[in-house]
């Protein structure tokens, strides 16, 4: 019996399904018996259907490059302006604009040629008689952990000529179709890691590109969470008389905190495998459970336990979230897809794991309407920039405040770039803030002009930070509000109220204050007595969100006065820029050519603070190229500053973000 070899796919559309024979009748010998497979190629296209497939294909791709030169184009010629405004014209931003207008060329070119193939193909269609679609056979995508044990069992694949070969496969695989195997027939199954031919990369990135659908249009999708561990699953589950008791269920499956540290729950792909499926059921050994009712019993767990003080751990609680969206996705979608963006989709779903860090953005693909090719031969580190460069274009903004989210350590990306392989430091305030109904008289593509690694920003600078609250605490925060006299001529309680509201700004859950209950906490901040009198109810609920809120947060004070919030990272010295599509602030650090830099006098620097050595002669754009800090709130700038829609091209300044 010799070894088996995967047989090419005809086409990238076609899959691979796996008949599953019946296990023998006897319920013993179910888990004795040999396993054994056919591997079938199933044509999902008809060849007609082929063609437009590859004429999609080339069409949108040409389509797509076409629009990302259009934009370089565009990008170009508003830098071009500033340099013939305020620079001169140089040979070398010449150079690039000759550079922009050849891509732009030969993508138009390009895009012409398919879309001449593209339409005379639809004119086509249209005069051909309506054919039926072709047959599709009914089957179950399977979704489950692959885990990390080398390929130690061994199955049977049938050839077509009877011939008998082997397959090596993982422990778990070979398990998992002992128990999903049935004695009354053979089963048609679509189990990625054997209906994929992993060593073969571009038929990999084929079937990528298209598991969004192979799970939609599977009859069901089972959820395989791995066999029973002893003879009986022991879980608990909460009494009318609010009583946690624990129980053995022989048939159905019920959930457990104990099943939340399965490794499913903390896959990645799980999200697009039961987000799609049009029915989801949950197998742990013999016992299973529909996918909705297994949320619906944990999230009554979770506030069981939570009112018997047996609290979720934080690991538990975002299990629960990330399923609850699962199970929204699911039941909104039904098998169709959403209109999301993928910048959106990774914001929602920072935590879950998976083995490839391109996997990180692949996984969420077909789920989005973010056009991102799919490529194993590029690094995640490429991968990572050619979706910030898809993201500049659209919203400088939010890509600048996810980076400063995901900063990176990696040598070879760009601190515009969001690392997605790191966690997250702080909430981005663009995730919830974002104002998706305006509209800037200015175009996105004239606000952004990328080459190479570097990111050209046009923003306007609207101040600079001169004092950072440290320790990163509220009493810190406080302290450093009350030590500010810069607003002396303002009503007295102006800074506390300044922070109050960068504080409920940051958080969409954070209780928004009246101006009575304002006034009674920011005189309790301030009150210096120790009175053993309790606070309020609603001033320890406002600490203790706060407390939440400041996560990755820290406090400042600009040069011109103004308090805001921004990461714990910032420091003296970031300028403070808006660009005209976001309602809030970007920091960012300038990167001096020489370190040093001579002072006109000494500063003394306070313990406790961060300052801005305020009197440093620096020539005339000395600073040329900056990195990113992260978002900011500054409500005084809020209040002060031009409106952004009034904001035109003459009044921004080109940024150089490395």
């Amino acid at each position: 019996m010799g070894p088996y070899l995967y047989r090419p796919l005809e086409h990238p559309s076609d899959i691979r399904l796996l008949r599953l024979h019946a296990a023998p009748a006897a319920a013993a010998a179910q888990f004795e018996a040999p396993i054994q497979i056919d591997i079938e190629h199933h044509v999902w296209l008809s060849p007609a259907a082929k063609l437009r497939f590859d004429l999609d294909a080339a069409y949108h791709e040409a389509r797509g490059e076409l629009a990302t030169a259009r934009d370089e184009l565009e990008a170009c010629k508003s830098f071009q302006q500033f340099a013939n405004r305020d620079l001169g014209q140089s040979r070398t931003d010449t150079h690039h604009a000759q550079r922009q207008t050849h891509a732009y060329e030969v993508a138009k070119a390009k895009f012409d040629e398919q879309s001449a193939s593209y339409r005379a193909r639809r004119r086509e269609d249209a005069s051909e008689a309506t054919r039926p679609p072709l047959s599709k056979p009914k089957y179950v995508a399977v979704s489950y952990a692959w885990g990390t044990d080398m390929s130690t069992e061994t199955i049977s694949i049938i050839g077509e000529d009877g011939d008998v070969q082997s397959l090596r496969v993982r422990q778990n695989v070979a398990e998992m179709l002992r128990y999903l195997r049935i004695s009354s027939s053979d089963r048609l199954l679509w189990i990625d890691s054997l209906s994929i031919n992993q060593a073969d990369l571009e038929e990999k990135e084929s079937q990528v590109k298209q598991m969004g659908a192979i799970y939609a249009d599977a009859s069901r999708v089972v959820i395989w969470l791995g066999p029973l561990q002893n003879s009986g699953h022991l879980t608990h589950s909460y009494t009318e008389n609010r009583r946690i008791k624990f129980s053995f269920h022989k048939a159905g499956l019920e959930p457990s905190l104990g099943l939340l540290k399965l490794p499913w729950f903390h896959r990645r792909w799980i999200i697009q495998e039961a987000g799609l499926a049009s029915e989801a059921i949950l197998r742990h050994g013999i016992k299973k459970i529909e996918f909705q009712e297994f949320v619906r019993r944990i999230e009554r767990l979770q506030r069981s336990a939570e009112a018997a003080s047996t609290a979720f751990t934080p690991e538990d609680r975002v299990v629960v979230d990330r399923l609850r969206a699962m199970a929204n996705l699911q039941t909104s979608s039904r098998g169709q897809f959403l209109p999301r963006g993928l910048m959106n989709l990774l914001l929602s779903f920072p935590a879950a794991k998976c083995s490839d860090d391109r996997d990180i953005l692949y996984a969420l693909a077909s789920l989005s309407v973010t056009s991102l090719p799919i490529s194993y031969h590029m690094t995640a580190e490429e991968l990572y920039m050619d979706f910030a460069r898809l993201e500049a274009i659209q919203h400088p903004s939010i890509l600048l405040s996810v980076a400063g989210a995901h900063p990176t350590s990696s040598k070879f990306l760009p601190s515009w770039t969001p690392d997605w392989r790191a966690q997250s430091i702080y909430q981005p305030n663009t995730n919830r803030s974002f104002d998706s109904a305006y509209k800037s008289k200015i175009q996105w593509n004239q606000l952004i002009m990328r080459d190479g690694n570097t990111l050209n920003v046009m923003a306007k600078q609207m101040d600079e930070v001169a004092r950072v609250s440290t320790p990163h605490t509220l009493g810190a925060w406080v302290r450093l509000c009350s030590t500010h006299n810069s607003e002396s001529s303002i009503a007295e309680n102006i800074p506390e109220l300044d922070l109050l509201k960068a504080l409920t700004r940051s958080r969409g859950d954070l209780q928004r204050l009246s101006s009575d209950q304002h006034a009674t906490l920011v005189r309790y901040l301030g009150s210096s007595s120790s009175s053993d009198e309790r606070p309020p109810k609603f001033v320890e609920r406002f600490i203790t969100e706060s407390n939440k809120t400041m996560i990755g947060r820290t406090c400042f004070i600009t040069a011109g006065g103004a308090i805001g919030m921004g990461p714990e990272g910032i420091k003296a010295g970031d300028v403070l820029l808006r660009i005209p599509d976001s309602p809030s602030f970007t920091a960012l650090r300038p990167q001096y050519e020489s370190a040093s830099i001579p002072l006109q006098h000494e500063v003394e620097l306070d313990p406790g603070f961060d300052h801005a050595p305020p009197f440093i002669d620096l020539p005339s754009r000395f600073c040329h190229e900056y990195t990113v800090v992260g978002d900011c709130h500054v409500p005084r700038l809020v209040r002060t500053c031009p409106d952004r829609s009034a904001l035109g091209l003459e009044d921004l300044t080109p940024f150089k973000i490395v």
